[in-house]
């Protein structure tokens, strides 16, 4: 009976021995049990940049303007909203809104976008107030100047009298400026929106109001 006793303490001892030199000969067991636990229940952060959010970018950023294709007059294109034409002189005065321009052998009679000088050269209407002035300013503004004609796709190339529409850039100075926008703020003309809204209409327009608050031109002298 004894030796059975000491027998089986014999064996107990003989199986723990064994599970302790089992244990100590993978260590790490149990700690890559808890690492793969950790990782299987992994959640986003909630302060993580979504994926659908647009990262910083060293390149060129993006422009929020259609850009024209640079085949503009020197300077005007940093300006101009509309393909432009180069290489004109104004060689004659119709009136405050419509002139001829030459390249070359070619020419072109203007009608002037966005803008309404009263009437000097119609047949059957009679001068208007403030007519001759609008006129004479077109003589002394554009008259042999060289300039760049800006087209826009809204308005379309021609108007009822095959006239060709356009804004037009004057280039005698360092800086083009544009006489459409000039005349209405000089008060010699007055915005006008033929059927579409055109590019430079809010500016058309503004500087009708600083005209008209100023009494400029004919809003002082023509009521």
């Amino acid at each position: 009976m004894r030796g059975g006793v000491v027998l089986g303490i014999a064996l107990l001892l003989g199986v723990g021995a064994l599970l302790t030199a089992c244990t100590a000969s993978n260590p790490t067991g149990t700690a890559r049990t808890r690492h793969h636990t950790s990782k299987t229940m992994t959640r986003p952060s909630d302060t993580a940049t979504p994926s659908h959010q647009p990262k910083t970018s060293h390149g060129p950023k993006p422009s929020h303007t259609a850009k024209l294709p640079q085949h503009h007059g020197s300077g005007v294109s940093a300006l101009a909203r509309g393909p432009v034409s180069k290489g004109w002189r104004v060689t004659r005065i119709v009136d405050g809104d419509t002139a001829d321009v030459t390249r070359g052998h070619r020419t072109l009679t203007l009608r002037f976008i966005g803008i309404d000088t009263p009437e000097t050269v119609d047949p059957s209407k009679p001068i208007q107030c403030y007519g001759p002035q609008a006129s004479a300013y077109a003589h002394r503004a554009l008259l042999g100047e060289r300039v760049a004609l800006e087209f826009d796709r809204s308005q379309g190339r021609k108007d009822y009298y095959n006239r060709t529409l356009a804004y037009v850039w004057v280039l005698n100075s360092g800086s083009p400026w544009l006489f459409n926008e000039r005349a209405i703020r000089q008060g010699y003309a007055r915005e006008y929106t033929y059927d579409t809204y055109y590019a430079w209409r809010t500016e058309f327009v503004r500087a009708e109001q600083s005209a008209r608050e100023r009494s400029r031109g004919l809003w002082g002298k023509c009521g």
